[in-house]
């Protein structure tokens, strides 16, 4: 009984895989490059991933959102009348702490201009984050 089952597992793979060779007969799997990204006019999935972290990180700063936190996040206060910076808790002897949300983002929101971080709203945090990524040079 096994082996016939085994045997209809085997006929129906095989005409799935001929059939997606006939609709498809000149297709061929290429690697996706920066230049195929450029052409299509998209970013990278890195980048992708680092506006969409800046702006939660943005929602969570102004309060837009109600999160409990296990660890809230902390925000050093300023020496002199510059914002305050987020500040990275790291532990040596725990490597996977270096991938956590705020240890991951807090260089990169540090490094962003006074302009950006003082946006009204989550829009507008948009559109300065995005003429400061134009601006900034490769």
């Amino acid at each position: 009984m096994k082996v016939e089952h085994i045997r209809a597992e085997k006929k129906i793979n095989c005409f799935f895989k001929s059939e997606k060779k006939n609709r498809y007969p000149n297709f061929k799997v290429q690697p996706w490059t920066l230049n195929r990204f450029e052409q299509m006019g998209l970013t990278s999935l890195e980048i992708r991933r680092q506006r969409g972290d800046l702006i939660q990180l943005f929602k969570l700063n102004k309060i837009k959102e109600d999160i409990t936190w296990c660890n809230e996040p902390n925000w050093l206060t300023p020496r002199d009348t510059k914002r305050s910076k987020l500040r990275c808790v790291i532990v040596a002897s725990c490597k996977q702490r270096h991938n956590f949300f705020n240890n991951r983002k807090a260089n990169v929101w540090n490094r962003l201009p006074d302009n950006t971080i003082a946006a009204e709203s989550v829009d507008s945090f948009k559109i300065k984050y995005d003429q400061h990524q134009l601006r900034r040079p490769l």
